[in-house]
């Protein structure tokens, strides 16, 4: 059995999901423009200036989401997803999905996105195993903490125990990822895939010899 794995944002969809639910929470009115503003530069500092994933999600936790309603988000992502996931859809890699669907692949995505919203966009596209970064609620489903952050290291750690679960074949899988940080699962699978490949890892890919997929919205930056 082929085992097609995915990272989230960026690859199977052409944009950062967390990014545009941020926005759609500050027109709901449910986050201020300062809360909003504050993200965004966090973001910023990620994406050019070293700030951490780990120290991402605590800021964006931390403004966000701490002590609000897990069901209520939900009710937004779901909303949020109706009215513009088919925007956010990377079409190539979507297109790469569905042969990987018909082929009868096992599907994982993995992302450091949080888990309400992973959880849902894999449901949208029919994918039953998915694994996320973990937002943890009280007795009141109320937001409380971070779980824990799924990172480059994180993911191949998840790999690594599906394989020995499920006794995956390693020259059975592939690897689709816009990240230098997800290195550890592209170096792992027989088939990696470097989907508008970020500097580092489209260095990497030309140097292996690894596939590169380039689309339209590669000239588009969150």
């Amino acid at each position: 059995m082929n085992i097609t794995i995915f990272d989230l944002d960026h690859t199977l969809l052409k944009r950062n999901s967390s990014y545009f639910f941020g926005f759609y929470l500050y027109h709901q009115r449910f986050i201020s423009s300062i809360k909003l503003i504050a993200a965004l530069a966090d973001y910023v500092r990620h994406k050019y200036f070293g700030l951490s994933i780990h120290k991402l999600h605590e800021k964006s936790f931390d403004r966000l989401f701490k002590g609000r309603s897990l069901p209520l988000i939900e009710q937004h992502v779901k909303t949020f997803l109706d009215q513009q996931l088919n925007q956010l859809i990377s079409p190539i890699v979507l297109d790469r999905l569905k042969k990987a669907q018909r082929s009868g692949d096992t599907i994982l995505i993995l992302s450091s996105s949080p888990d309400f919203l992973v959880s849902a966009i894999a449901e949208r596209f029919s994918i039953d195993q998915w694994h996320a970064t973990r937002y943890l609620t009280d007795e009141k489903k109320q937001f409380t903490s971070i779980g824990n952050i799924l990172d480059g290291e994180g993911k191949i750690q998840i790999v690594h125990e599906l394989i020995k679960k499920h006794e995956w074949h390693v020259d059975k899988i592939t690897v689709f990822s816009d990240s230098h940080l997800d290195l550890p699962i592209l170096e792992m699978a027989h088939h990696s895939v470097g989907v508008n490949p970020d500097p580092i890892l489209r260095k990497i890919c030309l140097a292996k010899g690894w596939e590169i997929l380039e689309t339209a919205e590669a000239a588009c930056h969150d």
